[in-house]
């Protein structure tokens, strides 16, 4: 009968000092391999990024995004400003809705059928 290990949270500490362990190896690599080191360097500022991401840091991103947009933002406008995930929006999106830091607001779609609507995250004031 196989074992399952318990399921990590997606912001642990173990995740963090994978992340750095993968960036020095990879650090190795690129002494060994000059030829490329360009492209070993991206790849260990993408290990690191995502290493020392937390929810903090992703709740930072959205609300700078809708900073930034003050007539509001689709989730969808949310993820391709941000470079989060999806999942990780929505998420974010409804702690700061339970958090009274965000508001949605409904907004009329143009178009044939005037009963479609779109969701817009508004940062209150």
């Amino acid at each position: 009968m196989p074992q399952f290990r318990p399921k990590r949270s997606r912001f642990s500490q173990k995740h963090k000092s994978e992340g750095i362990r993968l960036a020095d190896v990879l650090r190795s690599y690129s002494r060994e391999f000059p030829r490329f080191a360009p492209q070993l360097s991206e790849c260990i500022e993408r290990v690191t990024t995502v290493a020392e991401r937390s929810r903090q840091t992703d709740r930072v991103k959205v609300i700078a995004a809708l900073r930034e947009w003050e007539a509001g933002l689709g989730w969808r406008d949310i993820v391709e400003e941000t470079g989060l995930s999806q999942w990780d929006v929505r998420q974010v999106l409804s702690e700061l809705i339970k958090a009274e830091l965000v508001r949605v607001r409904l907004e009329l779609l143009p178009g044939i059928n005037p009963t479609r609507w779109r969701k817009l995250y508004v940062l209150k004031a």
